[in-house]
């Protein structure tokens, strides 16, 4: 069993990147491949991935468009270009795309309040994009289910019903369209459970500054500052998060995700923040003091029950992880 000391170690600094890695066209291009070679194994006939602000990473795994305001729908059909539906403010962002697609704009995806004169009805576009009669068509947002929670696990789809029902009236079988989301997100063979070289150097560069920014709060902290304040550590540059930014002091940590406030934060509190980018999130938590000693009365153990163990199952997964490490080997 590893020991565990606590003692005082100088933190490694190993610099950060200094220039940020693009995914190439090609492997946007071989993942809609793969997706459509799977999809077919599936015996679906079309792929249609739906995707929001909070749900959109499946889209932009094949696309590199992720929606900011609105709602997206990408078609895909072998032997045909891909098919890109967004809003009004997603028309020009559809750009974004590395390689040639069919850009529809579909503006119900708009905000409310903005125009709706300009496009043709969902079950036209549908129509233009081969979905008709007896069309087996996958539907992939951001989770599937299985017979645990239903008997029919293929039927449940968690995208907007509209597009449910429009999809399902047009194939005229509702068994027709069925959920697809396993494809990218289940565990043993799901396409997204294997990340290539370009997308590991970008999700590298994401944890470099998600990581710089923790450690600047935790040098940074002292008592007196208002999480507000804390935050400004961060030293934030645009990179897109992945979740809302959390920082919490004192009482308020009880809540685990909450934002920061203007909480003045004091010697001795609890304290956790986390903070993610696209492909990396840190989070730590502890409390503000400089020993043991300034610990609240109730924890003095605090290390020994809870740090020492944690320490010690990180240094083993380091020690076990390999190539060819199953998840079973690691969580024993």
């Amino acid at each position: 069993m590893t020991d565990v000391v606590l003692t005082a170690l100088q933190l490694p600094d190993f610099g950060m990147p200094t220039v940020e890695p693009r995914i190439p066209a090609g492997v946007f291009q071989a993942r809609c491949a793969a997706a459509l070679e799977r999809a077919a194994s599936a015996g679906f006939d079309v792929l249609v991935v739906y995707g929001d602000r909070e749900h959109f990473a499946n889209i932009a795994y094949l696309t590199n468009y992720d929606p900011r305001f609105e709602e997206a729908l990408l078609i895909l059909r072998a032997g045909h270009k891909p098919t890109l539906l967004v809003g009004n403010e997603g028309w020009s962002y559809a750009n974004i795309v590395p390689y040639e697609i069919n850009v529809i704009l579909y503006q119900s995806f708009s905000l409310l309040a903005q125009p709706r004169g300009d496009s043709l009805s969902l079950a036209e576009i549908f129509d233009l994009c081969g979905i008709g009669a007896d069309t087996r068509v996958g539907v992939a947002g951001w989770k599937y289910f299985d017979e645990r929670k239903t008997d029919t696990p293929d039927s449940w789809l968690e995208v907007p019903s509209y597009l449910v029902d429009t999809l399902r009236q047009l194939t005229g079988d509702s068994s027709c369209v069925s959920n697809a989301t396993s494809l990218f997100m289940n565990p043993v063979d799901g396409l997204r459970i294997i990340n290539e070289v370009d997308q590991l150097a970008a999700f590298e560069f994401a944890a470099c500054h998600s990581s710089q920014s923790v450690r600047n709060v935790i040098f940074g902290l002292k008592p007196g500052m208002t999480e507000y304040e804390t935050v400004r550590l961060m030293q934030l540059n645009g990179i897109p998060h992945s979740v809302t930014l959390m920082l919490s002091s004192g009482e308020r940590t009880s809540l685990g995700l909450a934002s920061p406030s203007s909480r003045v934060i004091q010697q001795g509190d609890p304290f956790v923040t986390a903070f993610g980018l696209w492909g990396a999130l840190n989070c730590r938590a502890g409390f503000v003091v400089k020993d043991a000693d300034q610990l609240p009365e109730n924890i003095h153990d605090y290390v020994d029950k809870l740090v020492v163990p944690y320490f010690r199952a990180v240094a083993e997964w380091y020690e076990t992880v390999g190539i060819g490490v199953t998840g079973g080997d690691l969580f024993a």
